[in-house]
């Protein structure tokens, strides 16, 4: 009977963190990089056996000829186009307005929050709310709901992770299943690819040499995908892809990069961590235990004090990129030291997936991928938060502070959150505002990407492909802060106007474009507190 309420309860909570969750972003501008999902997912609706053969007009984009037959067509996008036909079928029959796009992404922030739920209950995790609290809470969690490919692969992860560790269900389909959502994983991101170790555990563990045939479902699907490719594009995507030369600097300044991110929005560990505090015997740790929990304290104050004072940008930007970094490793210290801890005992299965699933998709992460980004951690959060295995033990005793803590961690969340939002309607209210101003003269022209450009060709501007296409008179609108905005050379323009867009809120003075792309700690880019500016709009005539 208890465990029916108990069982319940959770639901019921899962229902209100997928609502709050949703409508922080139903009606969210699209942002970042949605711009380039949105241009191939309505290509696919067009061309659904030739997914990576149109051109993506994007400043990084991957161009080719397409009348030269002899060249090695190179494709419109770096990743794999599943999830993209799931937003073409979706847009086909309900729209790609922001409502309908951010509902499609809701679907699979339910799935998430159902499943992770599903997997502390086969592993026996007590205080199960806190934990998914803490997971939904995050805010990373909140802010990937732009049209993107990472909380679909999370989704897809959990899944496998389900069916990988499922003693209830027979070897037979459990093995099916998890292959399966590998597969699918990997179609959506090429960086699920190295979760194919979780199978390989599975393999040695059941120590029965037959299950390596489960391997052939992965080379089924991976096998005619790469058939797929070279009907598509002619060549075969995944070994196309360019690579990034060995550079150590960058590998030091994405794993500095790595702690920071991980630092900067895992403030709420410190409600978990506070059990931790209490039952710890060694000094040191304690030490470091507490520094996290003040931390988690500091932030949240350092925001509310941001309300009534100017603070210093260059000292607090460097103060919280310190703070981050220690709270970041902080935390890893903690995970390493359970992990220890659990070997010198007895290692459990599924507790041995979990080590592989952080240490290799942080790997991947910190050596692979083009850039560093938030969304890249929030895919190892779920694993961190198991294998940790915070066990309340003083809840009851302490339950002022461990809510005390809890509500200092909603206070960045809320802050990002609210940023975000600002930062990605800043395109949508100024691309109306300037074609309605000089849309009614002569053409209106554009560069930079992002959210923008959805926006600005929405508004009827048109995005600059040549230089010869700007004509006498004719507008062009650079903004300053996008993704390959630029003034172009051997253009005879006058600057007839500029459009500085101001801070009005406390929480927009929180940057989170590093939440999208991390930039070098020496980049003055890197920003996680900007106390003036959002935006620059500068607007030139064509002499």
């Amino acid at each position: 009977m208890l465990s029916n309420i108990n069982k319940h309860s959770n639901l019921f909570l899962i229902v209100v963190l997928w609502l709050v969750v949703t409508i922080f972003n139903l009606n969210k501008s699209f942002h970042i990089d949605d711009t380039a999902y949105l241009e191939v997912a309505k290509w696919i609706e067009k061309n659904p056996t030739k997914p990576l053969s149109g051109e993506l007009e994007w400043s990084d984009k991957l161009e080719f000829d397409l009348n030269d037959e002899n060249q090695i067509k190179k494709p419109s996008l770096f990743h794999p186009p599943l999830f993209l036909y799931i937003i073409s079928i979706w847009g086909k029959l309900f729209s790609y307005s922001e409502i309908s796009l951010h509902f499609l992404m809701s679907i699979f922030t339910l799935w998430i929050l159902l499943r992770f739920n599903n997997i502390l209950e086969i592993l026996n995790k007590p205080n199960k709310k806190f934990i998914i609290i803490a997971l939904s809470f995050c805010p990373v969690f909140i802010l990937n709901h732009n049209i993107m490919l990472d909380i679909p692969l999370l989704a897809f992860i959990l899944e496998f992770f389900y069916w990988t560790i499922n003693s209830k269900c027979s070897d037979k389909k459990g093995f099916i299943l998890s292959s399966i959502f590998f597969s699918l994983s990997s179609l959506t991101k090429y960086s699920a690819i190295p979760l194919i170790g979780k199978i390989f555990i599975k393999i040695l563990y059941k120590k029965n040499v037959k299950n390596i045939l489960w391997l052939l479902i992965p080379f089924i699907f991976f096998s005619l995908w790469m058939i797929f490719n070279l009907y598509d594009f002619g060549a075969i995507h995944f070994f196309i892809l360019p690579s990034s030369p060995i550079w150590f600097s960058k590998y030091i300044q994405n794993l500095i990069g790595y702690f920071a991110y991980f630092g900067s929005i895992s403030i709420f560990l410190s409600i978990l961590l506070y059990k931790e505090y209490l039952e710890s015997k060694n000094f040191i740790f304690k030490f470091l235990l507490l520094t996290s929990i003040y931390i988690s304290i500091l932030v949240p104050l350092i925001i509310v004090l941001n309300y009534f004072l100017n603070f210093n940008e260059n000292l607090l930007n460097l103060i919280l990129f310190y703070i981050f970094i220690i709270n970041g490793c902080i935390v890893f210290l903690l995970l390493i030291k359970q992990v220890i801890k659990r070997f010198l005992i007895k290692f459990k299965f599924y507790e041995l997936i979990l080590v592989y699933w952080i240490v290799s998709l942080s790997f991947f992460s910190i050596f692979f991928a083009p850039f560093l980004a938030s969304r890249h951690i929030i895919l190892i959060l779920p694993a961190i938060l198991l294998i940790l295995d915070f066990q309340f033990k003083e809840f009851n005793k302490k339950k002022l502070k461990y809510f005390t803590l809890l509500f200092f961690s909603l206070i960045p969340s809320f802050t990002y959150v609210m940023s975000d939002i600002s930062f990605s309607n800043i395109y949508k209210k100024e691309a109306k505002k300037i074609s309605i101003e000089f849309g009614d003269k002569n053409e209106i022209w554009f560069n930079g990407t992002w959210g923008w450009k959805f926006y600005a060709e929405e508004n009827n501007m048109k995005y600059l492909k040549e230089i010869s296409e700007i004509k006498s008179n004719d507008y062009l609108v650079v903004p300053k802060k996008v993704s390959g905005s630029f003034v172009p050379k051997n253009i005879d323009l006058s600057l007839i106007k500029e459009i500085k867009i101001k801070n009005k809120f406390f929480y927009e003075n929180f940057s989170t474009i590093w939440f999208y792309s991390y930039f070098p700690f020496n980049n003055k880019k890197g920003k996680f507190y900007n106390s003036d500016e959002k935006e620059i709009f500068k607007i030139y005539k064509k002499n």
